[in-house]
């Protein structure tokens, strides 16, 4: 699930000293709708109900991040787990809710595989 999108950087050391900034209270997640976003063509799990904390990790992150030279996105947060790229249209439908207890974040590093894209964490707090 991406808090923060970064996009391509080469101001990892910032990143990370921004990151270890951030505190983060356990809290959980829970994912309850499927949806699909036309434009992208992605099919994803989503929550009907944003917790407070989440909402916190990402407002902090977009402050910490901004010290190092990161504009933060200005559309409303929508946390969801991307199922499956270039997928079929479905319709938006509520699934039995899925229980995800959030205790750490991570920065990421993704770079596109043959079919996939491959992640590398470069670190977690």
């Amino acid at each position: 699930m991406t808090l923060v999108f970064i996009g391509m950087s080469d101001r990892q050391a910032c990143l990370e000293t921004a990151a270890s900034l951030v505190a983060l209270p356990p809290f959980e997640l829970v994912l309850d709708t499927i949806d699909f976003w036309r434009r992208p063509k992605i099919l994803l799990a989503g929550s009907t109900s944003t917790p407070p904390p989440l909402l916190d990790l990402v407002m902090a992150l977009n402050r910490q991040t901004e010290q190092c030279g990161f504009t933060p996105d200005t559309r409303p947060y929508k946390p969801h787990v991307t199922l499956s790229r270039r997928s079929m249209p479905v319709e938006q439908a509520t699934i039995p809710p899925i229980s995800w207890p959030v205790d750490e974040f991570r920065l990421y590093w993704s770079r596109d595989g043959i079919g996939t894209p491959r992640y590398q964490t470069l670190g977690q707090w």
